[in-house]
């Protein structure tokens, strides 16, 4: 299936649907890279997820920590490989350009640079009080897409999400809320299931071994599905803002 950009602003459920045909278009470049990162992040964290034991509070020692940080790292670099491969099927996978691996990683240090100023600035605006912090994340829940899809820089990349949500906050958030609800609900479906398979095997390695390939073969989607709609609600953004912009990637 080739995918083409809609013309015209959308409505938020017409966003959510366009999200879903981007996934559709896509799913055969999509699903492999997105499956292999959500193993890689899983291997690397020192948090068991999914995990037969009940929740406990964190007791990090060092080599936790430095884990935990080349998990957020993997993760990262997870969602610029999946935008990347998203932003070459909605731009109709024109020849010519480098691939979206290589992009991905030669734009890496701008996106975890832009990463960690995202996180910055929500935390600040936590603690000052949560409805501010909800304001930043929502101003700002661009940034991570511009260096990928435009190539800017890290403060521009904060500038054009700030100007992209200007006039269009409620459709944002709407959009926002329900990508990360939906996608927690499942997320905690997903480690149901990959339990239950699980639990269906004996011995320790293999039992493990089913428990993370299926839920990595779930959170594969999940994730798929989140940046496909987010990228929809960009391109629907950015439609409004300058209609006649051409967003087939160039570099």
């Amino acid at each position: 299936m080739r995918y083409a950009r809609p013309t015209e602003p959308l409505h938020v459920v017409d966003v959510l649907v366009e999200g879903f045909r981007l996934l559709w278009a896509g799913i055969r470049l999509l699903y492999l890279p997105a499956f292999l990162l959500a193993l890689v992040v899983g291997a690397i964290s020192p948090i068991e997820i999914p995990s037969r034991e009940p929740a406990e509070s964190l007791d990090f020692d060092q080599v936790d920590w430095l884990r935990f940080a080349a998990s957020i790292v993997a993760g990262f670099y997870m969602y610029a490989v999946i935008t990347a491969i998203v932003h070459y099927v909605a731009s109709g996978a024109p020849e010519g350009v480098p691939s979206p691996l290589f992009i991905a990683t030669r734009r890496f240090p701008t996106i975890l640079a832009v990463n960690l100023m995202y996180i910055l600035a929500v935390f600040a605006g936590t603690l000052l009080l949560i409805v501010p912090g909800i304001f930043v994340f929502v101003g700002l829940y661009f940034c991570p897409l511009l260096p990928i899809t435009e190539g800017r820089g890290p403060t521009d990349s904060i500038r054009g999400s700030l100007s992209l949500i200007k006039g269009h906050w409620g459709r944002t958030f709407a959009v926002a809320v329900i990508t990360i609800g939906v996608g927690y609900m499942a997320g905690l479906g997903s480690e149901k299931a990959a339990l239950f398979l699980a639990d269906q095997f004996e011995g320790d390695f293999l039992s493990n071994t089913i428990m993370m390939l299926t839920y990595a073969a779930f959170d594969a989607i999940i994730f798929a599905v989140s940046v496909c709609v987010t990228y929809g609600l960009y391109q629907d953004l950015r439609l409004r803002q300058t209609p006649d912009r051409d967003l087939r990637p160039t570099d």
